[in-house]
């Protein structure tokens, strides 16, 4: 609320400020929803519930995650981002002026709240203000250039956990910026981020970190950890023995024994890069050893980080100078003997599927100096997986195999000491679910159909395979860039027989029921068509933005196993609805079709694809 003693001398900035701030919708901004009149001016704004960001991290510091404040970080990046693209300053970018919506296992939601009026900097603001604006401080206020700096220092005080700066001499401060020396590395940050914020506080302002950029490389820090904490929906499927309430239960099965039989040559890696390709070899599951193409890729290695003697200036701050990488999340870092040739160096966890975990690597090559290291993902059984995994994963392995496309995750090698690894291609960008999640803000329609079409074009290779995926879902498709997706994690994929189709042998299991058809929770057949529903629930996904979609069922009807609910509303005709964004021609085109009870009336993925491509030409 504006003062009524301040009425005359700030109204028009408060105004000014609220028609700004009006026209901005992000998840990452604090939503202004309109001014009030009464009894003085007000503005009405978004109500968010935990308060400011340091005073929460300073109260909550042992149970606030270095995940969380990366997360934090990202949304702070984006609110730069969203600004940058209005054309708005926001001119006091401080950890206090983010506040805190939501902080649970799987989330840490926070939001910019708007400046305030501005009236003029204090001589303690020095370190958000860059050197250009020395001679005269409210330069800061108009220049984009400045309030990357002050996301610079935001960002240092977020991995501070809040830590106040105390008041120091500016002159002095400002005599340490300028003479390039810098804030030193909190230690519950990475070298990738603190090289992050280093570029933020360039001296040339013109050098600076673009807020694109910016919202770009956090993502990426984002993309490494945010699939390692978040939980999956797999839920256990029963035999018909176990459910008595309904005869539309799973059937009894007996064990599996299903085995893979790859008659093709191993594929090599995608021939569209220019990159130069080095040959190395590897042995296979069979004993005989076979040569693979591994084109280099280049190894983003972490900058050097320069720890300043800081005592003088900032003598209160309580400050490790000891380094930590993003890695040490994952406490994991370790180097296999791919052959004579080459190591495989683990880093920390990116990912996990239905009984494996996904770790970044390095590919790195013993002898010749001019061979680059690659970054690969390597995926191995979890500590906890049960014997009876060996042999999905050796399934998986001999399916991948046999798999060369270009909106399919390619295999690169075989580990077979200390224990069993897939070695694959890194895909940058991580899982779509993610992705989804951290730019929903910019993501537009056309783009969202590319990747359903890259997706259709995947699984229709599949299918002319025999091959059924049973797992498409958006936290199995990989993102490589803003135009090409790919899919990942075979680990529940079956060769399908001469049926066409496939029956579930084993009981028991975990497995991902809001994604399956009706024929797979009543009967455990699946097939090419079962995949097509599967699809149309990853697109019902991908357009909800990376939400899991649900279906309204009436609370009487919610008793028993989860799967025995699902499948009584799909056999009643409940089908998920259409998402709020998405347009109703997406909707009835191409997701509810693959969502027709009779199997054979849904669409197959070449018409599928035709449908996309459609609607994208028009």
């Amino acid at each position: 609320m504006l003062k009524q003693d301040c009425s005359e001398k700030y109204l028009k900035d408060f105004l000014s400020l609220a028609g700004q701030w009006a026209f901005l919708q992000s998840s990452s901004i604090v939503r202004l929803y309109g001014i009030a009149f009464t009894s003085g001016i007000s503005l009405v704004s978004e109500y968010v519930t935990l308060g400011p960001l340091d005073q929460y991290l300073r109260e909550k510091k042992g149970i606030v995650k270095t995940v969380d404040l990366i997360e934090a970080a990202s949304s702070l990046a984006s609110a730069l981002w969203h600004l940058t693209e209005n054309n708005i300053v926001h001119g006091k970018i401080r950890c206090r002026k983010l506040l805190v919506s939501l902080h649970d296992e799987n989330s840490f939601t926070v939001k910019l709240a708007d400046p305030g009026i501005h009236t003029e900097y204090i001589s303690s603001e020095v370190h958000w203000i860059p050197v250009e604006c020395y001679s005269k401080l409210d330069y800061a206020k108009h220049s984009i250039e400045a309030d990357v700096w002050a996301f610079g220092t935001t960002l240092w005080e977020i991995f501070m956990y809040g830590e106040e700066i105390k008041p120091t001499d500016h002159g002095q401060a400002m005599r340490f910026y300028l003479s390039g020396k810098r804030l030193p590395q909190p230690q519950s940050c990475s070298n990738e981020l603190y090289g992050l914020m280093k570029e933020c506080w360039d001296i040339d302002p013109h050098k600076r970190k673009k807020p694109q950029a910016i919202m770009r490389d956090v993502s990426q820090i984002l993309y490494q950890v945010y699939n390692s904490r978040r939980t999956h929906s797999y839920h256990k499927v029963f035999s018909k023995t176990a459910v008595t309430a309904s005869s539309n239960s799973l059937c009894s099965f007996n064990t599996e024994t299903t085995t893979v039989q790859c008659t093709e040559e191993f594929p090599c890696t995608s021939g569209t890069s220019s990159r130069a390709v080095s040959e190395c070899s590897v042995t296979l599951s069979g004993g005989h050893s076979q040569s693979w193409l591994l084109g280099s890729q280049d190894l983003e290695d972490a900058e050097d980080v320069d720890i300043c003697d800081m005592s003088n200036i900032f003598p209160n701050l309580n400050i490790s100078t000891a380094t930590t990488s993003l890695d040490s999340l994952n406490s994991m870092l370790s180097i296999f003997e791919l052959d004579g040739n080459c190591n495989v160096v683990l880093q920390g966890r990116i990912g996990q599927g239905f009984y494996g975990e996904v770790y970044k690597g390095t590919l790195e090559y013993i002898d010749g100096e001019d061979k680059e290291p690659r970054k690969v993902a390597v995926k191995k059984l979890k500590a906890t997986a049960k014997s009876s995994c060996l042999q999905d994963f050796e399934r998986e392995i001999n399916i991948m195999k046999a798999l060369e496309h270009p909106n399919i995750v390619s295999i690169l090698g075989v580990l077979r000491e200390p224990e069993i690894s897939l070695v694959m291609e890194f895909v940058p960008h991580g899982s779509l679910q993610s992705y989804l999640k951290i730019n929903k803000e910019r993501l537009e329609e056309p783009q969202l159909l590319k990747y359903a079409l890259d997706i259709a074009e995947g699984m229709d290779y599949l299918g002319k395979k025999s091959i059924v995926h049973r797992d498409l879902a958006a936290r199995n498709i990989l993102v490589v860039d803003e135009n090409l997706v790919k899919i990942s994690d075979f680990g529940l994929a079956q060769v399908m027989g001469t049926n066409d189709y496939y029956i579930l042998k084993t009981p028991n299991r975990e497995l991902p029921i809001k994604w399956y058809a009706p024929e797979s929770l009543r009967d455990g057949k699946f097939s090419v068509r079962s995949d097509v529903w599967s699809y149309g629930v990853t697109l019902c996904e991908m357009f909800n933005y990376g939400e899991e979609p649900n279906l309204t069922i009436p609370e009487e009807e919610m008793e028993g196993p989860q799967q025995q609910i699902l499948l009584q509303a799909l056999e009643k005709g409940a089908r998920f609805p259409c998402p709020p964004k998405c347009s109703n021609a997406i909707y009835v085109r191409i997701i509810r079709p693959c969502w027709q009870a009779e199997s054979h009336l849904r669409p197959p993925f070449c018409k599928l694809i035709e449908e996309v491509k459609d609607l994208l030409n028009n």
